[in-house]
């Protein structure tokens, strides 16, 4: 790998995490001296909101499977 390639891929990663930073704080994240950003907001809808009914964990096969099928 090139050293140019490495490069944007670094500035890519710098850019896009000061982005999940952005929205974090956007959606009312405390940002507070020597402390991190939480990203518990980050969390799947079935996690989340496990009713037995709409949202259900699943397998990760069946959702990959899913996924590649909707895209076929």
């Amino acid at each position: 790998m090139k050293g140019g390639s490495k490069l944007a891929r670094g500035a890519l990663a710098l850019l896009a995490a000061s982005r999940l930073g952005t929205v974090a704080l956007r959606r009312g994240e405390q940002l507070r001296l020597g402390e991190h950003i939480n990203a518990l907001w980050i969390v799947v809808a079935a996690m989340a909101n496990n009713d037995g009914l709409n949202y259900v964990p699943t397998d990760k096969r069946v959702l990959f499977g899913h996924h590649f099928a909707a895209i076929a």
